[in-house]
Order: structure tokens, then C-alpha cells, then sequence
């Protein structure tokens, strides 16, 4: 009710009133507003709800003059709107004579658009019809809005466990987003009339000022935090308000209250305690500020006056920080596309679109007015931030490469390598691969600094049923973070049935791992190594711990894996572990990783086209006697021996003159006597075909 009132302010009221028992500013309402509050109350004095009506009535009040002020405000923009879009104008026709049209009638396309981005500011956005029906599935058991609430709750739910908990990772990314948002822009104005600003200059100062503001700097300060620059609006966005999804319970007896003086608890306060969000948020104002700081010194540098600078910096702070509200939102995850449906999609998006924006916005720049600055600021930056690893298209340009390599080499005899293979061959140092900030700390985070990705499954993404395992679009995978429904439905049937108390152990770790915070797989991955539980002292000043890991429990320890049935992965030092700490892996171990990952990839490819030239080797032998003498050499090349190639050969050649069903006997014959493979292996031989051996 209060938000359709805001919404059409002094227009026609008419939405019926449902089930609505109470108003605001009424005894009733304040009085449930009370029980809602704090469960099994049952008395109020009459101070307590004379307080809350008067409360009441001053917000309806207020709601209904902010609906009217919108209603005028919305009255006056269409008019000047429908004017600029609709006016007659002459222009040329092409034939030397002039013709009148509109605005509206040769870009009807970007009329459109800019009708659907004013009606989205002014809340007149009207849903399409299927997907609002398709949002009020099961409305009659979860309410009307009870899809949207279920949707948010995952998201929050998700957000709380990627981002918050201490991530160490999220929160050095806060720290060096100005610098990798920041720079590009301030290197663009340089070159478009702000001459005289220096981008270093004003990065320097901007963090001498976050430490020992003047009396100028703390006004700036003062007008950012005033108008909303300086807020936790990524937080925001996402929905991190935790406290929507918890109950406030009435504590038992008369005398017991909480540190506020109530006889509730508030699980929602303790639950913003325990995940740290408002030490994420903190994090995210500190960089804001630091945002709006370098643009105002650069602005001022530039001889622009203190009041323009400030109204400029607050703009352009906004604009590159990324302003997480339902304007920047993209529209198809909101009221213009998807709906309700949208949310468990635009998690996590507004930045990602936004960036790919930014970067789309530098590129028409430079294309149309020759002014690269801008664009070269922002592909360095990249660099600077993630390394050549994080760059934007990355994985694009490594699966085009993995398309086209069979092809090129059919016809040059090489195959073409990875971007990852090249670079982890090169002698290439560790800032270029993975960044200054990676290098620095010996790191990687690059999972936060990277850009965003381009692929199919970066722009279509679910994280939150990622995260519960309900992605069909992922095969419902389990892992590290993600899969909490299936392998905690796997952890209980396994507890339930088994009666080993290690596999009992490995089922119940794979659901810590799945539904752990980033922040805490470190400290699961310990125990289920069977380590020493002691994550906070890997910060501890003492050398004692560091030492520790040099002999003893550590010494010679293989890592395992619980989603890889227990696979030893890698020995890790004291900076590997720390590195874990951070929700990150070390430099070291992340390499490795990708070694890895890249080998076993080649190792596949290899033995795709080692198993075309066996084939054709295979049919020359058995039409013509031998084997051509290229196929030979091709085989050479991958490096088979001559004996191995003609063994190969020949093997191949038996198996293309074989049945499957001859091949099913002789792989089950060491298996015959298990019950059910021997009732297969006699269904297969009944079939009457004639077997070997």
C-alpha cells in the first residue's frame, strides 16, 4: 500500500484494499506492528501506541506529499520529454529542399528505449504479462510475493557466503577498485579539455587525504557522505540485509534483555556480527571515498571551481564506481524483462555490465574521435590489476583458439597453443601474468580483479542455485562452495546407510566444503587433512608457527581432495596456507593448478589426434598391407616409437574387427563372477554371436 501510494502519488488510488485489517497511523496497525516486532507480546500501554501512531502518521504523511512531488515532477519531465521526441523539425531531404519529421519518427528504436528508461525512473514500468503470471506460481501456498522474497532470500544467502565472512579477497578488491575504475577515466578527461589535471598527482593526494584530510578535503568528505556517493550500495544492491531473513525471539523471563535493553533477540543483528558485513561496507565506503577524492583533486587541479568540482565528482564517482540501483540495474534482470524471475539471475551483474559499458563506451571514443586515452587507460589498468591472465575475452580468444588448432594444423603439421600454455612457458614475470597487486602479496586475486567474463556462461549465470545445487543449466554440480542440496542429501543417506565411519567423514566434509563461505574453505580443507585447527595463527608475529610447518604434521603433507575421492592435489607451505586464508590460493600453487589444467587438456587433444592418424594407419594396413610413411612421421611427431606405432597400429586394427559385444566379454572377464555383470554377460552371449576367448 505505502509503495503504490509513492508510486502514483495524486493519480487515480486503485488498488483495492485486501486483507489489509489496519492503516498506518491507526491503534490497530500500531498494535500489530508491535506483536510483528516482538513475538508474544500481549500488553502495550497506551504511551507506547500513542508514540508509534504518531510515528506512523508523520511517515504517511510524508509518503503521500513524496508521492505528490514525484507525480509533479514525472508531469513536468514527460511534457519536456514528449516535446524534445515528438516536436516538428525541418531537415534536409536530400534533394536540396527541407521536409519536417521528428525525433520520434527517424529513431523510433532510441525513442523507445529512452520512454522505457524514464518510465523505469518513474516506477511506470508495466511487467509482461507471461512472466508476471509465471511469477505468481504458487502464490496461493507462498503469497503473491512470496517468489520474490524466496528469489532474494538465495541471493542474500549466496552473497553472505562468497562475499562476506572476512573474505580477504572482497576486501582487497574494494581497496584497488579506484585505481583500476578510476585511472582510465581521469587519463580520458586529460585528453578531453582537462589538461592541466594530473591522474597521478591526484591518486597520491586522494590517499594522503584519506589519512590526513584539511579543512577543505573533510567539506568534500562531508558532501560525499551527504549525497549518498559514500554508501555501502554494492551491499545494497545484492541485497545483503540479512536481517529480513532471521526471527526475533521474546527472551524467557522478566529480567533478561539484550545489550539495547529489549527482551528480544535479534538473530538478524547477530547475523551481520558474524558474516562482518558492515566491515565489508566500511570497506566499500573507504573506496568510494577514495573515488570521489581523486576526481575532485583532479578536477581542482584542472582549475575547475570547488563547488562544480564537488557536483562533478559526485557525478563521475557514481558513474565508474558503478551507482548499484534499479537505473543502473540491467533491465532484462528487472521490471523491464525477467520480473521476479530476473533475481537469481542479476546477482552479481550490475557490475558486470556495467564494466563491459565503460569499456564499450572508450572503444566508440576512440573509434569516432581518434581521443585513445581513455581506452588505453582502461586495457592497461586491466593488465595493472589482473595481469595478462584477467584480461577481458580471455577465455573467448583461448576456446577460438582450441577451435581452430585442429584445422591449422592439418595444414601447417603444428597445432596451434593456448594463450595460457604460451604464457606459463615464457619467462614473463609474475606482475604481467597476474597483476601488480597478485605479485605483491603472492596472492591470487585475480577471481575478484579480472575482468568480467564474456562467455555464454559468464553472462547467463545463476550463483545462487549454483550454490544450492540446483542449476540444471550446470548439471547440478557439486564442488568447493557450491552443490549444498545434493551433497547434503548425499551426507545423510551416507550417514544413514554406511557402515564406515570414514565414508560417513568424507560425505559430511563434501557438505562442509559445499555450503562453507569462501572464507572458511581453508579451514575445512585442514580438517579433512587431519591438520592442526589453528587458521588465525598463520597472522600470528611468532615465527613458532611458521617454523612448524618445516617438520612434523606439515612436513611432506599431500593436500587431498574430498570431490576428487580423496586424490592427493599438492604439498603446501606456510605461504600456501596462508594464502587459503585470504579464500585465494598462493601464486605458486595457482600456477601449478593451471599447469596442470593445461597439460591434461593437451594430453586429451594429443590423444584425439593420435587416435585419427591410428585410424586411417589402421585402414591402409588392413586395404593395402602397410603404413604410409607421413602418418609414420606424424606419429613421430607426437613421440611414438616405431614399435609403439605399429602396435598401435594393429590394436587398432583388431578393434575395428571386433563386435561390441566381443569387447564387452573380454573387458567383464575379470568381473564374471559378480552377480549382476554375469546375468549381462550372459544376456549378451544368448544373443547368439560367435566370442574369442
Amino acid at each position: 500500500m505505502n509503495f503504490a501510494r509513492k508510486q502514483t502519488g495524486f493519480k487515480k488510488f486503485s488498488l483495492k484494499r485486501q486483507g489489509v485489517d489496519g492503516y498506518l497511523g491507526s491503534e490497530l496497525n500500531a498494535r500489530q506492528e508491535f506483536i510483528r516486532k516482538i513475538p508474544g507480546l500481549t500488553a502495550l500501554s497506551e504511551k507506547n501506541l500513542s508514540t508509534r501512531q504518531t510515528a506512523e502518521f508523520e511517515t504517511a504523511m510524508l509518503q503521500y506529499l513524496q508521492g505528490g512531488l514525484e507525480a509533479a515532477s514525472r508531469i513536468e519531465f514527460n511534457a519536456k520529454m514528449g516535446k524534445v521526441l515528438n516536436e516538428p523539425l525541418s531537415v534536409s531531404d536530400g534533394k536540396g529542399g527541407l521536409k519536417k519529421t521528428t525525433l520520434s519518427r527517424d529513431y523510433p528504436v532510441a525513442s523507445k528505449v529512452a520512454e522505457a528508461l524514464k518510465d523505469n525512473a518513474f516506477g511506470q514500468l508495466t511487467g509482461n504479462k507471461f512472466i508476471e503470471k509465471m511469477s505468481e506460481l504458487g502464490s496461493d501456498f507462498i503469497g503473491k510475493s512470496g517468489l520474490t522474497k524466496i528469489l532474494g532470500g538465495a541471493n542474500q544467502v549466496t552473497l553472505n557466503a562468497k562475499l562476506l565472512f572476512g573474505n580477504m579477497r572482497f576486501l582487497l578488491s574494494q581497496v584497488f577498485q579506484p585505481y583500476h575504475m578510476i585511472a582510465p577515466r581521469l587519463f580520458d578527461l586529460q585528453y578531453s579539455g582537462f589538461d592541466k589535471g594530473k591522474v597521478a598527482k591526484a591518486q597520491i593526494k586522494a590517499f594522503k587525504d584519506l589519512l590526513m584530510p584539511d579543512a577543505e578535503i573533510k567539506t568534500v568528505i562531508e558532501y560525499m557522505y551527504k549525497n549518498g556517493v559514500v554508501d555501502q550500495k554494492f551491499l545494497n544492491e545484492a541485497a545483503a540485509d540479512i536481517k529480513g531473513l532471521s526471527p526475533k525471539l521474546q527472551l524467557p523471563g522478566k529480567t533478561l534483555k539484550d545489550p539495547a535493553g529489549r527482551r528480544v533477540f535479534d538473530f538478524g543483528k547477530l547475523l551481520k556480527i558474524i558474516t562482518l558485513q558492515d566491515f565489508a561496507g566500511k570497506a566499500e565506503q573507504v573506496s568510494r571515498l577514495n573515488a570521489s577524492l581523486m576526481f575532485y583533486n583532479f578536477f581542482r587541479e584542472s582549475g575547475v571551481p570547488k563547488e562544480k568540482a564537488l557536483e562533478f565528482s559526485a557525478y563521475q564517482t557514481n558513474k565508474y564506481m558503478v551507482e548499484y540501483n534499479y537505473l543502473e540495474q540491467p533491465g532484462i534482470y528487472g521490471s523491464r524483462g525477467m520480473g521476479a524471475l530476473g533475481k537469481p539471475f542479476g546477482l552479481f551483474k550490475t557490475f558486470q555490465h556495467n564494466y563491459l559499458a565503460q569499456l564499450a563506451t572508450y572503444v566508440t571514443k576512440a573509434s569516432e574521435t581518434g581521443n585513445v586515452a581513455g581506452l588505453v587507460g582502461f586495457m592497461t589498468q586491466m593488465i595493472f590489476s589482473a595481469g595478462v591472465f584477467g584480461l577481458i575475452g580471455y577465455e573467448s580468444a583461448e576456446r577460438i583458439l582450441r577451435v581452430l588448432s585442429p584445422t591449422v594444423e592439418k595444414y601447417t603439421g603444428k597445432p596451434l597453443p593456448s594463450f595460457t600454455e604460451t604464457i606459463l612457458t615464457s619467462s614473463l614475470p609474475e606482475v604481467f601474468k597476474y597483476g601488480a597487486p597478485s605479485s605483491a602479496l603472492g596472492i591470487d586475486l585475480t577471481a575478484t580483479l579480472a575482468a568480467p567474463g564474456v562467455n555464454i556462461g559468464d553472462l547467463v549465470s545463476v550463483p545462487a542455485l549454483d550454490y544450492l545445487g540446483l542449476n540444471p543449466l550446470n548439471g547440478f554440480a557439486q564442488g568447493k562452495g557450491r552443490g549444498i542440496i545434493p551433497t547434503g542429501y548425499n551426507a545423510l543417506i551416507t550417514a544413514m546407510a554406511s557402515d564406515s565411519s570414514e565414508e560417513k567423514r568424507e560425505a559430511a566434509v563434501r557438505f562442509y566444503s559445499a555450503i562453507a563461505p569462501s572464507s572458511m574453505q581453508g579451514y575445512i580443507e585442514q580438517y579433512y587433512n587431519e591438520l592442526p585447527l589453528e587458521y588465525w595463527k598463520y597472522w600470528s608475529p611468532s615465527k613458532e608457527f611458521k617454523d612448524a610447518h618445516a617438520n612434523g604434521v606439515y612436513e611432506n603433507k599431500i593436500t587431498q581432495d574430498p570431490f576428487k575421492r580423496g586424490r592427493g592435489e599438492i604439498k603446501r607451505t606456510f605461504q600456501d596456507w596462508r594464502a587459503r586464508t585470504f579464500a585465494s590460493y598462493s601464486l605458486e600453487e595457482k600456477e601449478a593448478l593451471k599447469v596442470v589444467y593445461i597439460t591434461t587438456r593437451l594430453k586429451r587433444n594429443l590423444r584425439d589426434d593420435i587416435s585419427g592418424y591410428l585410424t586411417a594407419g589402421a585402414q591402409h594396413l588392413m586395404k593395402e598391407g602397410f603404413i604410409p610413411l607421413y602418418i609414420v612421421d606424424r606419429l613421430k611427431n607426437y613421440g611414438l616409437s616405431f614399435d609403439q606405432i605399429y602396435e598401435r597400429v594393429t590394436n587398432r586394427a583388431d578393434l575395428m574387427n571386433t563386435t561390441i559385444l566381443d569387447r564387452l566379454i573380454k573387458k567383464t572377464n575379470a568381473m564374471q563372477h559378480n552377480e549382476r555383470v554375469n546375468k549381462l554377460r550372459n544376456m549378451a552371449i544368448s544373443r547368439g554371436f560367435n566370442f574369442e576367448g
